[in-house]
């Protein structure tokens, strides 16, 4: 019985273990060739059960599929800043306000530094090319708007709580739009913001909202824009070079 029991054990740390080796395995091939891990090697949003560990990509499932536990509680690993307990990466309101300020510029930017066309092209099957990150992180900062919108004044509706960021971009064709209506609707999103960003108190940095990630504050919101856009501006400047 002990032996039977020993070997459950052991295929149950094998069944919750075996996903993140495989990830890690498969980060680790992409770092020997390129800067970056893409969506296609790895899900940008992880989900880790909390009773037993087993880790998700991608989605969050209804079931663990290592130890059966409904698991309503997984915890979330998501690029830039998710509202970590350890506030990794997590920015003060001013520092925010000096990023969002200087990211319409840089965006304007990076985009003008190579012809048009080079800008619709695709690395590789699958991966985004540099407008659709371009759309990407417009989709983002205008989400951000509505959101905080929303929070500031409840007769909004609020987008839906698991809403993916990422897979706004689908059908919009971002490729073929031109750099000028990319910059403009930039350019827009983050004015919006930083006009919704002045109206807040002391007491509105600390509002929750509920989100993929969880409950989470205006300031955690905040932070994920600022952090995302210097990510993304960085990959593009990393693309085109």
């Amino acid at each position: 019985m002990q032996l039977a029991a020993g070997d459950e054990r052991l295929s149950h740390q094998l069944a919750t273990s075996e996903p993140l080796y495989a990830i890690l395995r498969r980060t680790s091939g992409a770092l020997n060739s390129d800067r970056d891990v893409s969506e296609r090697v790895v899900a940008q949003f992880l989900f880790g059960c909390e009773d037993c560990g087993y880790i998700a990509e991608g989605s969050r499932p209804e079931l663990c599929p290592a130890c059966g536990s409904v698991a309503r509680e997984w915890a979330l690993f998501a690029p830039f800043y998710s509202a970590t307990s350890e506030h990794i990466l997590r920015r003060q309101p001013d520092e925010i306000v000096r990023m969002l300020r200087g990211d319409a510029a840089r965006f304007r930017a990076a985009l003008a530094s190579e012809p048009e066309e080079h800008l619709s092209r695709h690395p590789e099957p699958g991966e985004w090319c540099v407008k659709e990150i371009a759309g990407h992180m417009i989709d983002i900062a205008e989400l951000f708007c509505r959101r905080l919108q929303a929070l500031l004044h409840p007769e909004f509706d609020a987008p839906e709580a698991t809403l993916l960021p990422w897979a706004l971009i689908y059908g919009q064709d971002y490729p073929a739009k031109s750099v000028a209506e990319l910059v403009a609707r930039f350019e827009s999103a983050m004015e919006d913001s930083l006009a919704l960003i002045a109206q807040l108190t002391d007491t509105d940095w600390r509002r929750k909202a509920d989100m993929l990630s969880g409950r989470v504050t205006v300031i955690d919101m905040a932070s994920w824009l600022a952090n995302h856009n210097v990510a993304h501006v960085e990959q593009i400047h990393a693309r085109l070079a």
